[in-house]
């Protein structure tokens, strides 16, 4: 734990002491505002060479600089919880520092010194760094803490922080730790922060809890909402990161070898055996549903080592499977109950056929002779299809279905339309500005042109279409395939170019208005939380069932949340109608369900202040980009976007009256 940037209340490391948590304790110096206030310099490292003029260089404040930290040191120097001292945060370096330095190394040599803004040391001296242990850096690029750790570094690298946790983040957990596996000179990092800070104002007129950031009370001086960048929520509920942070870090990891029927495990526990409170439980499923079930009673596993225990499972022959293992307490260790869950791995176990063998029977093509034939006509610029049971609606201007009617029923609320943007997350902000001057946010799709016809007993049509705004060029050029079946099952199939000046999307794939009736969701995908493709490592896959309304991650500043990924179908219910959609192809893909609008989500700052559509709206995505955490860290990994210049995918939707 890195007691940032002040040292901490006494029962903080006397909990600590108990627990076994390590501690770097910071004297309270942060004196970076100068930089921001007095020098223009546009990169964040020039104007940090810089700052140090004002104090950290400046021997006026060497007395009150050496006062903070020796008062840090003395007064905490007996807690055997402290592993390292850092002399403070974001001051820039200079001679007040490495005088403050010279004295905690003089005072207590037992331990490690730490301070991260000696990265940005100035050319007009040299600068003495003899006394700082562990080199600092925050929010590295991955290729740069790479370059460092390759270069046979004399300092070990600490990275003072990382994933910053603003909103819906982080999703790079699991990358920095790899870094940190694979190289002993990267001693770690710290997750900025634990907990949102906002103040409470207590309950809305509709009984939601109201809680105020920067510039809520009419203050000039303020960092908006920057400082909602937790772990937890203000009253300390876990955000999903959280969740996402326990299990990347979890204490145990494994792996399966399915041809030989064997499950090796390791233990990165660096003191403590798995015989002291350890078993492994594991669950294998087959398309949602659990078929084998057990504990693996361990055993011993020491700290650092692994061992490799026979899991020789019946596989099926059919269906998506999967294998989760999961550590657990068989008893009561350090105030966690027994049965607590320290973590888990999932697994894909290969069959022969891998396809969900549900997805096949919510789609089997029907008996060709019970159904009634089917017709496309004609009524000016719209296209009606009818079988057995509805009749659907295609716009040729647009070369979108405006109405999905089954059984009497209009599914539709507003034409389903293609979809290529979300509410920005506060790490999608720095790229924000450069989606809206490409007007990603308001685009039409508009038909070139459409052309029906009948093949095989189904009506198919041919659409050429664009997706743009006003005034610019295309961002997509789409040939869609619609072809409907005699029961009433649309199968799209999309083959999308996108623009190549165009550099990411948001995301692409189709949004449905639909009848609120439409209500409660099932799907096959991760869960039961939201998943994002770089932050699903908390979740695992299963078939689910949820309230729509109960998919919505209520973050204080309202955002894109609640996404599934990795789904093979999702089917939303009510009580006497149903739509299901999956993919027409192999691959899987991500549905959000929400009573908001993703125009509700960007316009809103609080979340009390959000006000459900009326609509039931099913976002499906072909690819929603990654989450990251470039609201302060480094740019999203190139293989998490949305940045293909060809995009071919397909998506099957039946919509059915009970």
């Amino acid at each position: 734990v890195r007691a940032s940037h002040y040292p901490n209340v006494p029962y903080f490391y006397q909990l600590c002491d108990e627990l076994g948590l390590y501690v770097i304790d910071e004297a309270d110096n942060e004196s970076h505002g100068t930089a921001a206030l007095y020098f223009r310099e546009d990169d964040y490292a020039a104007r940090m060479k810089l700052a140090h003029e004002q104090i950290a260089d400046n021997p006026l404040w060497t007395e009150a600089t050496l006062d903070r930290v020796s008062s840090m040191v003395l007064r905490n120097r007996n807690r055997p919880s402290i592993l390292a001292w850092s002399v403070g945060n974001e001051c820039g370096y200079g001679r007040t520092f490495e005088a403050a330095l010279r004295w905690v190394k003089e005072t207590d040599p037992t331990r490690l010194t730490h301070y991260e803004s000696a990265y940005y040391l100035p050319e007009d001296r040299s600068y003495d760094v003899s006394c700082i242990d562990l080199f600092g850096r925050m929010y590295p690029s991955f290729e740069e803490v790479i370059r460092y750790l390759e270069d046979a570094p004399q300092k070990p690298l600490l990275l003072t922080e990382y994933c910053h946790c603003m909103g819906n983040s982080p999703g790079d957990f699991q990358e920095y730790r790899d870094l940190t596996e694979w190289f002993p000179m990267l001693c770690g990092g710290f997750v900025w922060e634990w907990c949102d800070h906002a103040v409470y104002k207590g309950l809305s007129p509709d009984g939601r809890a109201m809680y105020w950031y920067g510039g809520d009370h009419g203050e000039t001086q303020n960092d908006g909402n920057f400082c909602l960048d937790g772990l937890v929520f203000p009253d300390r509920r876990p955000h999903t990161g959280l969740y996402e942070y326990k299990n990347v870090h979890r204490p145990f990891r494994s792996s399966y070898n399915q041809k030989k029927g064997v499950l090796t495990i390791r233990n990165y526990l660096d003191f403590l055996s798995s015989a002291s409170c350890v078993n492994a439980d594991y669950c294998l499923t087959l398309d949602g549903e659990t078929i084998r079930k057990g504990t693996l009673l361990l055993p011993d596993i020491v700290p650092r080592g692994q061992i490799s225990v026979p899991l020789d499972l019946t596989i099926p022959e059919k269906g998506r499977c999967f294998l989760k293992v999961t550590y657990v307490l068989f008893k009561e260790f350090s105030g966690l109950p027994e049965g607590h869950v320290l973590g888990f791995d999932e697994f894909p176990v290969i069959t022969e056929d891998g396809q969900n063998q549900k997805v096949k029977s919510l789609f089997s093509a029907p008996d060709k002779d019970s159904l009634p034939g089917i017709s496309i006509t004609e009524n000016g610029t719209d296209l009606q299809i009818s079988g057995d049971g509805f009749v659907y609606t295609l716009d040729t201007l647009s070369g979108l279905f405006t109405s999905l009617c089954c059984g009497g029923k209009e599914f539709l609320r507003k034409p389903a339309d293609f979809n290529l943007w979300r509410a920005p997350t506060d790490n999608d902000q720095p790229l924000v500005s450069n989606w809206k001057w490409e007007r990603l946010d308001q685009t039409i799709t508009r038909s070139v042109e459409t052309v029906p016809d009948q093949e095989n007993e189904e009506a198919v049509i041919r659409i050429w279409q664009t997706v743009s705004a006003i005034s610019v060029q295309p961002v997509l050029r789409i040939r869609t395939c619609c072809r409907i079946r005699r029961d009433g099952t649309i199968r799209m199939d999309i083959h999308a170019e996108k623009d190549r000046q165009i550099e990411t999307l948001p995301r692409i794939g189709l949004r449905l208005f639909l009848d609120p009736a439409l209500d409660t969701v099932e799907y096959f995908g991760m869960g039961p939380g939201e998943s994002y493709i770089d932050k699903c490592r908390s979740q695992y896959h299963g078939c689910f069932r949820s309230e729509i309304a109960a998919l919505h991650e209520d973050y204080i500043r309202p955002q894109e949340n609640g996404s599934h990924f990795d789904c093979d179908y999702v089917r939303l219910c009510g009580p006497d109608m149903s739509l299901t959609v999956a993919s027409a192809t192999a691959d899987t893909f991500s549905f959000n369900a929400s009573v908001y609008t993703q125009e509700e989500l960007e316009n809103k700052k609080h979340n009390y202040e959000l006000m459900p559509c009326g609509d039931t709206v099913l976002c499906v995505d072909h690819k929603m980009a990654g989450i990251g955490s470039k609201s302060c860290g480094p740019d999203l990994l190139k293989v998490y976007r949305v940045d293909d210049d060809v995009f071919t995918f397909g998506f099957l939707i039946k919509p059915e009256v009970m």
